[in-house]
This record gives structure tokens, C-alpha cells and sequence, in this order.
């Protein structure tokens, strides 16, 4: 018998989701606002009238050069797997680790062929994009698309995708990590139609230059997607029968010490935009 699911009980996890990182999602524009040197009073622009302004460049550059410096060489990726060297070992194990071994790295060849595909098929390089949005914002998440379950003659299987970490809001548990997973973008309903087909026109009556609010809810069991303003019924409702979330979310270098989300992110710009640095050489420069 088939498990049910309160569709309410999940939009209002949702909003929590979306509700609690409110805060982190201000420091977030405050950091793109500084990459993309468009600074607003708050960050350091200059009041004068008339008086010319010039904004420091380092946060974009520094952003940029992270990016390069990580991403300059092709990728690896490595499974780890005991080592058959080493003093005791009888043949049994040293067979069975080879094993092991061999097994890893088919899996390693798998995984990078999926990727390669993802990113010549959605002409995005997931790694790159996921580089930035650390360097950028100390968190990062990647959306697996199995979009072969809904396409059988789809150009590849999967697509990785590392969205805008604004648009991410994940919820961690201390025991169980990842526990749930919101994506938020507003699009025009004629890219939801694109993507989910009669699924989102059956019951919703929108023009296709509508702008339209999509909500992709994911945990352990559910997937659910819905319409901000179309909420009475999902778009998709489904168990994606998987044992794991297939989304990935990361914090690179913040922590749980402090209350605030917005504290537990250190951003690579957070000492300059903190201290009043960038503010100071914006007023210096103009």
C-alpha cells in the first residue's frame, strides 16, 4: 500500500526552510552586490552628488582568481579504499582489497562519464559552479536531475546542476545531515511547461509570460514540486525511492557555533565586508 503525504505539511516545511535562512540570505546579497561591484550605501557607496565613484575591485577579482586556481586543471575524483600494502596481510584481504580497488575505480569512470555528459548536454561546468558559490558564499548545493525517469530518450541520464545558493535552502540535522533540500526560483510558466510538461499545464491555467514562483521540496522519501501561486495542488508528488537525497548541500568553511545562520558561514569576502574594508576603499577611490 502506497505511503500518503499532507502536500500542506510539506509546503510549511518548506516555508520554514525558506523562513529560517532569511538572514543568511541578506549576507548573500550583500557579498554578490561586492562581486559584482554594485555596491549599495550600506557596503560603502559615496552619498556626493556629482563626485565620481570607483569601486574596489579585489572582490571580484579574488572570486575569480579562487576559481581559476581550482578549476584550471581537470577534475579528479577518488574513491578511497584500503590499501593492499602492508605488513600481515594474508592473501585473502589483499585479494579482496583489489577487488575493492577495481570496483572504485570503474565506479570513478562511471561517475565522471555522467558528469562529462551533464555539462556538455546543459553547456554548464557544475564543478566550476560549485567552486564559485563557495568562494562566493561558503555554501554550495548540487540538484541531480534523474531526468531519464521522465524522458527515456533524453540526451543523458542525469543533470547536475550547482544553482545560485541563494536559491538553496538546505536543513541539516546533527545526527543525520541533509535531511531536507528547498530549491526557490521564479521563472516564466512557459520554462515550467518546458521541464514538466502536461503535468503543469493539466490543471494550472497560466500564460506562458507569466512569472511564476517554482518550489522543488526534496527529503528522505519525498519529491514535490509546486507553484508559489498556483499552491492548491503539486505539480509533481511522488516517493523518489532512493536511500538518499539526490542533492548535495555543503557548508566549506563555516561552523555551528553561533545561533544566527547567517553567522555560520565565513565567506572568503567576510572579513573585508565586516571590518569596513571595502567600505573604506570605496570612499577612498572616489
Amino acid at each position: 500500500m502506497a505511503k500518503k503525504i499532507d502536500f500542506e505539511s510539506i509546503k510549511q516545511l518548506a516555508d520554514s526552510a525558506i523562513t529560517n535562512l532569511s538572514g543568511r540570505d541578506s549576507e548573500f546579497v550583500k557579498y554578490e552586490k561586492m562581486y559584482l561591484l554594485d555596491p549599495d550605501s550600506e557596503l560603502g557607496k559615496p552619498k556626493r552628488d556629482g563626485a565620481k565613484t570607483l569601486w574596489d575591485t579585489h572582490p571580484h577579482d579574488s572570486i575569480d582568481a579562487i576559481v581559476r586556481m581550482y578549476t584550471i586543471n581537470r577534475w579528479s575524483l577518488s574513491i578511497p579504499t584500503p590499501s593492499v600494502e602492508g605488513e600481515g596481510l594474508d592473501r585473502e584481504t589483499i585479494s579482496k582489497r583489489k577487488a575493492t580497488r577495481a570496483a572504485a575505480d570503474k565506479a570513478e569512470r562511471f561517475l565522471k562519464a555522467l558528469l562529462d555528459r551533464s555539462n556538455d548536454v546543459s553547456q554548464r561546468d557544475v564543478v566550476k559552479m560549485a567552486v564559485k558559490q563557495f568562494a562566493l558564499f561558503d555554501e554550495a548545493s548540487i540538484i541531480i536531475d534523474p531526468v531519464i525517469a521522465e524522458n527515456p530518450n533524453a540526451e543523458c541520464a542525469y543533470i547536475f546542476d550547482a544553482p545560485h545558493s541563494k536559491l538553496c535552502y538546505p536543513v541539516y540535522s546533527r545526527r543525520a545531515g541533509l535531511v531536507r533540500h528547498v530549491y526557490q526560483v521564479q521563472l516564466k510558466f512557459a520554462d515550467v511547461v518546458e521541464t514538466y510538461g502536461e503535468k503543469a499545464t493539466k490543471w494550472i491555467d497560466a500564460d506562458d509570460s507569466e512569472d511564476v514562483t517554482l518550489i522543488d521540496y526534496v527529503d528522505r522519501e519525498w519529491h514535490v514540486v509546486w507553484l508559489d501561486e498556483y499552491d492548491d495542488k503539486p505539480i509533481l508528488l511522488q516517493q523518489h525511492k532512493l536511500k538518499f537525497i539526490p542533492r548535495v548541500s555543503m557548508i566549506a568553511s563555516g561552523n555551528d557555533f553561533f545561533e544566527a545562520e547567517e553567522d555560520r558561514r565565513a565567506p572568503f569576502l567576510f572579513a573585508m565586508l565586516k571590518s569596513g574594508l571595502f567600505a573604506a576603499r570605496n570612499y577612498q577611490l572616489s
